[in-house]
This record gives structure tokens, sequence and C-alpha cells, in this order.
């Protein structure tokens, strides 16, 4: 079936709340507008492209949900509960387990919970891009300040981040990578994950 110009519009599927699908036939301007989520109807099956046939480009945050890029599925009756937002990283001798991140216990990170999460429950830890994490509520990030794993041994809380590498005896500094935003007295920040060799400080 084929349209002339402009007549592609007739296409469009919307009612008196919602455009459902529309057909933008704008010269110059031509694509196609979603109002809904798309919904496969069975898991796992359907594909985008090909792989002789790829979209040129991807543009999305891509970490809501399970199987997607750059996340981690945490699923252990090790695993203990976790504050949304948290720095965290792998409960020792469990694969699937993790905790709230600690530089004076814990060597390196694995991610970010975009949700909380209950003890003995699962979920999804972010892995890579730009997220929102918990910050030491005193400390003012400016864009560009690299961030590092808090230690409670320096007063602050598993699962925060802080902009002043560890520097008790012992500790980690442990670098997730630079702060985005984060000005003020405030207990949340966002960054651009980048994984950077870890350190540890003399005993």
């Amino acid at each position: 079936m084929e349209f002339g110009a402009n007549q592609a519009d007739a296409l469009s599927v919307t009612d008196a709340s919602t455009d459902f699908l529309v057909f933008v036939s704008t010269t110059g301007q031509e694509k196609i507008t979603l109002g809904v989520d798309i919904v496969p109807d069975a898991d796992g099956t359907l594909d985008i492209g090909s792989t002789t046939t790829r979209l040129a480009g991807v543009h999305a945050d891509l970490h809501e949900g399970d199987k997607h890029v750059g996340t981690y599925e945490a699923n252990s009756s090790n695993t203990v509960a976790i504050t949304a937002n948290s720095v965290v990283a792998m409960v020792s001798g469990d694969n699937d387990g993790v905790a709230m991140a600690d530089a004076a216990s814990h060597a390196f990170f694995l991610g970010f919970a975009n949700a909380a999460i209950s003890g003995a429950a699962s979920g999804v830890i972010v892995r890579e891009g730009k997220v929102t994490v918990r910050k030491v509520s005193a400390e003012t990030w400016s864009y560009g300040d690299k961030v590092f794993v808090a230690s409670s041994s320096d007063g602050n809380s598993a699962g925060e981040l802080t902009k002043t590498a560890p520097a008790t005896a012992s500790e980690y500094k442990i670098p997730v990578g630079y702060a985005i935003s984060g000005a003020g007295a405030s207990a949340s920040g966002v960054i651009q994950i980048v994984r950077e060799p870890v350190d540890q400080n003399p005993a």
C-alpha cells in the first residue's frame, strides 16, 4: 500500500488523550512517534533490526529492568537490603549476592542499585552510563569532580560516594567516575561511571 504526499498521516492511531502511533510526513521531518510503551507479545522472541540490517544508533537509557545493556542481575539469599542509588559490591564467596560498598572493607565496586533491593531479593545493578547516586550530603560536587566509594571508617555510610579519596590506613581508594551534578548539601548526585585502577592505602 502506498500513499501520496502527506497521506501517511491517515495511518496515525490516536484517541482523545493519547497519540498511540503517529506518522509525521512533513518533508525533512519524516518520522514515526509513539505515545505508549513497546512491549512484545512473548518474552525473548523479537528483535529490533537484524545482523545484516542494523540501526545506525540508539539514544536511550538502557538500565530500567533486567536483561539490558550495562546491567547485572543480583539474585541471591546473601543479598542484604540495598538503599536505592547505592554503590554496591559483591558479597564475598557469592557470585550473585551484593552489599552496599564500603571502602573500609571492599576492594572494588560492581555498580549501582537504581532502585531499593530488599534483603534476600533480586534487583538490577547498573554498571555503565550516567546514574543517580548517593553522596556524602555535606559535600558539594562540581562538574568533573572525581568521586570514590566512601568509607565507614571516615564516618560515612556504606553505599555513599565522596569526592575525597579515603585516606585511612588499609582503606581502598576506589574511583567510580566523575560528577555531573551534586551541588549543595544534598544526599544525591549524578555521575558518569568510569572504571579506573583501585589503590590501597598502606597499613
